[in-house]
């Protein structure tokens, strides 16, 4: 990485190859479970995607099983990138140590200003379960009660919000 640098609480570079990245090892061992989700706060000059690679207690070593992909944008501000760690059945147990690759294109410059691990919310017990045509509709995000006593919920396609409604839903990236 060029002109790698970790001042002001910053992480930034510009990296001269499609393979680098930003090594750590924790002292202990991350509890998997407790830190399902990564969050990354970072901008990029370029499209690409961020590779985020894990060892654990059973094996350190870095590789193609032990990795979990998010896509990112080009962008002069901070974008919120949140990684679902879990996707990956390998994330169980104890985490010893990580790679995160902050882009795949070579001259790509990068700033990250944060990187956390998150647990999902637990669920509030006085929230609504909602149904939709007598099936239960499982959602990442809990509904939003608004003022007038109503709920708003994320229509996540692949979840099967609109399957769910019997609603065809189609996009076009073109349009």
């Amino acid at each position: 990485i060029k002109d790698y640098s970790t001042a002001s609480g910053k992480i930034s570079g510009t990296s001269e190859s499609t393979d680098f990245g930003i090594k750590t090892t924790f002292s202990g061992y991350l509890n998997a479970q407790d830190a399902p989700i990564l969050h990354i706060r970072m901008q990029s000059s370029t499209t690409g995607s961020i590779e985020v690679f894990f060892g654990t207690s059973d094996k350190t070593s870095y590789d193609e099983e032990r990795k979990v992909i998010t896509k990112i944008s080009t962008t002069d501000t901070m974008v919120d990138y949140y990684i679902k760690m879990d996707s990956n059945s390998y994330w169980k147990n104890s985490i010893s140590n990580m790679r995160i690759d902050p882009g795949t294109t070579t001259g790509s410059k990068f700033v990250i200003e944060l990187i956390e691990f998150m647990n999902y919310p637990e669920k509030d017990p006085d929230i609504a379960t909602i149904f939709i045509n007598h099936n239960e509709y499982s959602m990442r995000f809990d509904p939003i009660a608004t003022s007038n006593g109503d709920y708003e919920v994320v229509g996540e396609t692949r979840r099967g919000f609109y399957s769910l409604m019997m609603l065809y839903h189609e996009w076009n990236r073109f349009d």
